[in-house]
């Protein structure tokens, strides 16, 4: 696992959501009651259950685009859970892209998680929306505290009973 020193490389790392904590909130609040005015059942519909996890610090994370090339981002996360991390990304990104995701532990080290781009869209400029996919299920009490995870009308971490092929992120 890499240390906070490699997260703290900014010489390679672009970073593409210039927004302040300020704008950063009211964008999560406005995508917050979107969701809420056309949720048809999607949140019943997904294998893991989501967790808000809206952290002011920024991550990593690493792409490698179709071209081969491989680009380093900082961006900020919406939630997380076992199977994924919903992000904001000041740009686009190929979904079925490889990445790497670089995440604050609770224990104050970083933790490198293999994914994939599940799913990517605009939502205000060249703000997107990404959903990344985990290749394996991750532990998210090593990121989120067990207060904001009981905070969660939905804390569940359990898959749903019915097995499907496809992951909601």
């Amino acid at each position: 696992m890499p240390d906070s020193s490699e997260h703290n490389s900014s010489a390679s790392c672009v970073q593409s959501l210039r927004l302040s904590d300020n704008e950063f909130d009211k964008l999560i609040i406005e995508l917050d009651k979107q969701a809420e005015a056309v949720d048809t059942g999607i949140a019943d519909a997904r294998v893991w259950k989501r967790v808000q996890y809206r952290k002011s610090v920024k991550f990593i994370i690493d792409v490698e685009h179709p071209g081969g090339s491989t680009a380093r981002y900082a961006v900020r996360s919406r939630n997380i859970s076992t199977g994924g991390i919903g992000l904001l990304h000041g740009g686009y990104v190929y979904p079925d892209s490889s990445c790497e995701v670089l995440l604050p532990r609770l224990d104050g080290r970083w933790e490198r998680i293999p994914a994939r781009i599940a799913w990517a869209r605009s939502v205000k400029g060249t703000i997107h929306e990404v959903g990344v996919e985990f290749e394996e299920q991750v532990d998210i009490r090593n990121f989120v505290e067990e207060a904001e995870l009981n905070a969660n009308e939905d804390d569940s971490n359990q898959p749903d009973d019915k097995k499907r092929d496809d992951v909601f992120l």
